[in-house]
């Protein structure tokens, strides 16, 4: 047999991919809305950011109403490749208005991910577009 060129693999890092961590996230809205509300990842063709390479994969954020299925209103879309980070944000011009703030922005690594997304889902804006879709799901 010849000799392995991959070297030791049985220690890797199990990387989080921040499509578990958007899904988490989902998961924690349906619960605080009485299943109500929610959080949908759709994947969808990447397209160029000016002075940006093109990413390997694009997936849109948005939150849902079960009460009224074709309203969607998209939070943001992130722009990643297969290593994850560092990944391009694309938000909603209202949310980067509502925290003064880019509407796209590089994170480079998952403790940056999680700041914009405690930003960008705890902001007063993105409470208002929550409580409208849940009170007209009622």
């Amino acid at each position: 047999m010849g000799k392995n060129f991959w070297g030791d693999l049985s220690e890797l890092e199990e990387k989080r991919n921040p499509l578990d961590i958007l899904k988490e996230q989902s998961g924690y809205l349906l619960n605080a809305t009485n299943n109500l509300i929610f959080a949908d990842l759709k994947n969808r063709e990447p397209i160029p950011l000016i002075g940006e390479p093109n990413k390997q994969f694009a997936t849109i954020f948005s939150i849902r109403s079960k009460m009224m299925e074709k309203y969607v209103f998209e939070l943001f879309t992130l722009f990643y490749n297969i290593t994850f980070f560092p990944l391009i944000v694309e938000l909603d011009e209202n949310i980067s208005e509502a925290l003064n703030i880019s509407t796209t922005l590089s994170i480079n690594n998952e403790d940056e991910f999680h700041q914009l997304l405690e930003d960008v889902l705890g902001n007063s804006f993105t409470k208002n577009v929550i409580a409208s879709l849940y009170s007209m799901s009622k």
